[in-house]
């Protein structure tokens, strides 16, 4: 599955999600927009690091949701179509977040403690090899942290270089 982080407008960004004989899923406008890294795309780089098969990329990449996304071909579709297909995929995507709620909220709390981590070594005043007083609930060791700090530094710079329009693909699960 491929993932392009895209920034849609001047402080604006939207995700779109490739599967192979899918229809393409969006998000656009994507909340958390941030001019260094979007919000998303941490949890990208989180939840593909820690293997959270079933946080929001995980259930995605099954064929489902993850509650947000939405298909693009929709108004292809005649009426009784996307009615079916929602219902269809409404009912994959509710078991699918059942089953990673866990997952999920592993993400979230990993986030929290990635991105405060990846805004200090920025600032100068990380730490290292501690977590800079940062909640570490997950036991995310400090060479993950630290992985995860160096990829966010380098989609960093790719990301504040695009223009509106251009956008950043990464590869579920990394290859």
């Amino acid at each position: 599955m491929d993932v392009q982080f895209r920034r849609s407008g001047t402080r604006r960004y939207g995700v779109t999600i490739l599967r192979p004989g899918l229809p393409p899923f969006t998000k656009d406008p994507a909340p958390g927009f941030d001019e260094y890294l979007p919000h998303d795309l941490i949890h990208f780089i989180v939840e593909r690091e820690l293997g959270l098969t079933q946080g929001i990329f995980g259930q995605v990449a099954a064929g489902g949701t993850g509650g947000t996304f939405l298909p693009e071909d929709s108004e292809s579709l005649t009426t009784r179509e996307a009615s079916r297909r929602q219902r269809s995929l409404s009912k994959r995507s509710e078991k699918l977040m059942r089953a990673g709620r866990r997952d999920t909220a592993a993400s979230e709390e990993a986030v929290y403690v990635v991105h405060n981590e990846w805004k200090l070594r920025r600032s100068g005043k990380a730490t290292p090899p501690a977590v800079s007083g940062a909640k570490n609930s997950n036991r995310i060791t400090t060479d993950q942290i630290a992985r995860m700090c160096d990829e966010l530094d380098e989609l960093s710079q790719k990301w504040v270089a695009l223009k509106i329009g251009e956008a950043i693909t990464l590869t579920w699960p990394k290859s």
